[in-house]
């Protein structure tokens, strides 16, 4: 029997764009049948539409017991990155600094910690 000490996070990101719902649910279930303790599925936004359906796989993964980071890259990903954790996204990125992004539409802690009050 195997122990794990730190939990596994599998991680897919698609730099182009957002799949369609079925291809995004399928990538998934894969995570989750490989055993994933948190699925990462992060896309690029071409679309405020593309947010949507990768914040539904939060609700869908969170249903099922599913621990999952998802939200969308690109100047049209922010909302998703806001959103995410109060969906139930077990955490969401942001950078300390403006001007040091690790990816696109990345915003600062302090944006969104003051988008959090606002929405309190």
């Amino acid at each position: 029997m195997i122990i794990w000490l730190n939990p596994i996070c599998l991680s897919w990101h698609d730099f182009q764009g957002t799949p369609e719902t079925a291809r995004l649910q399928d990538i998934l279930e894969e995570q989750m049948q490989l055993g994933a303790d948190v699925v990462k599925l992060v896309t690029l936004a071409r679309t405020p539409q593309d947010n949507l359906r990768v914040l539904a796989l939060i609700l869908q993964a969170n249903a099922g017991g599913q621990e999952i980071i998802a939200f969308c890259m690109g100047p049209d990903g922010k909302f998703s990155r806001v959103i995410a954790p109060l969906l139930g996204s077990y955490l969401t990125f942001a950078t300390l600094a403006a001007g040091r992004e690790s990816a696109p539409g990345q915003l600062t802690a302090a944006q969104v910690e003051a988008i959090w009050e606002i929405l309190a």
